[in-house]
């Protein structure tokens, strides 16, 4: 991705078939495996559940947003095509949704009303955290 490479965990649901979809942005300096429990239990009802690290402090809400856009615009249909890749033919990307918590629910709000605008069928926020510190001054709520 050409926003930086970073790792994804990845929650795969054991039913076949091609999947709805979970991104679940973390909180300002959270790691993805904080978010496991919640991973497991959206795969255990068969949402296959995208999660990774905040990038960390030095990285602006607006580029965590873009990131989630590029996840879910280049990065999940790529896999989901990719017969090397343990999405392929996994991914419903009619069925998407975002989650967030604190910053990441921000960010992932701020997706949702933006470049996923036609794309997120649903948005569900964590104590989402909509302050203009660290987000080039953009807010959330602008646009609700």
């Amino acid at each position: 991705m050409s926003s930086g490479s970073f790792e994804l965990e990845v929650y795969l649901p054991s039913t076949a078939g091609p999947r709805p979809v979970v991104v679940l942005a973390p909180g300002l300096l959270q790691h993805a495996a904080a978010y496991a429990p919640y991973g497991r239990r959206l795969a255990s009802h068969g949402v296959l559940v995208l999660v990774r690290d905040d990038p960390g402090i030095f990285t602006n809400t607006p580029e965590v947003t873009d990131g989630i856009v590029e996840t879910v615009t280049e990065w999940l249909p790529a896999e989901d095509a990719d017969s090397g890749s343990p999405l392929y033919g996994r991914v419903d990307l009619s069925r998407v949704g975002l989650a967030g918590h604190s910053r990441g629910g921000k960010a992932s709000l701020l997706a949702a009303e933006g470049g996923l605008h036609d794309v997120a069928l649903g948005w569900f926020g964590l104590d989402p955290v909509d302050s203009a510190t660290l987000a080039d001054g953009a807010l959330a709520r602008d646009e609700l």
